[in-house]
């Protein structure tokens, strides 16, 4: 890799950071299309979980206070038990169909989340849980997107000033399996990961710095703009890729 394609991942990945920390989600939306450009499809979702990982693993450790562990881990097994389907899925049918269906799923939820239907609260937390962290661990091992469904389910749940913490945790916990899935990354060396994941937690702090002098009310409105973006690049990447 050359250095100056070292130094445009690097940038993005250090913006990346920033919108993760404020709110919660958003690095692989910002991080995913330059990633895409520069060493395709499935080098970019596995460059994506590294630096991913060091961008969580830095916000957790400033935020864990506010975290609701139990709340996010009610996702994690439904999540881990649709990431080995997922990236046979989209294997067998291209990233791009995958990506499309994917995006697909996240508008209506996101919906359904903001104005819940009345009925919604007489449904099992188990079985929203089960849905929302089977197809958002999909879109993870499709797309490194898993973010925009789980925030839907934290909306959905009123997760609040828990929903950044909860979220970087639930990305970091979810990131080794996406990994065992779709493997390490092969065109990037050790001494440039390296280099990647230091700019991922620079951006985590200066994101941390940002998100101290914003309210609760904006840093949502932030979550629920990104996950909507996030849905709409999904679904542009897949008609794209058909």
């Amino acid at each position: 890799m050359s250095v100056a394609a070292l130094i445009l991942i690097a940038v993005t990945v250090l913006v990346a950071s920033v919108l993760q920390r404020v709110s919660g989600i958003g690095f692989a939306l910002v991080a995913g299309p330059v990633l895409l450009a520069v060493v395709g499809p499935d080098e970019a979702v596995r460059l994506v979980s590294v630096t991913g990982l060091a961008s969580c693993a830095v916000g957790i450790a400033s935020t864990w206070r506010e975290s609701r562990p139990a709340e996010m881990l009610t996702l994690l097994p439904f999540t881990y038990l649709a990431i080995v389907p997922a990236g046979l899925f989209a294997d067998a049918v291209g990233d791009g169909v995958a990506s499309l269906l994917a995006g697909l799923v996240v508008l209506p939820a996101l919906a359904v989340a903001l104005r819940p239907p009345r009925r919604i609260e007489a449904v099992p937390r188990w079985a929203r849980a089960s849905v929302a962290g089977a197809l958002s661990g999909a879109m993870n091992a499709v797309a490194g997107l898993g973010g925009p469904m789980a925030a839907t389910y934290g909306i959905s749940r009123r997760w609040d000033a828990a929903l950044v913490p909860n979220m970087q945790l639930f990305l970091f916990l979810s990131a080794p399996g996406v990994l065992a899935v779709r493997g390490w990354p092969e065109l990037v060396g050790g001494g440039a990961l390296f280099l990647l994941s230091l700019a991922a937690g620079a951006g985590v702090a200066a994101g941390g710095l940002v998100s101290a002098r914003m309210s609760l009310r904006t840093a949502g409105r932030i979550t629920v703009t990104v996950a909507v973006v996030g849905a709409g690049v999904a679904i542009v990447r897949g008609i794209a890729a058909v």
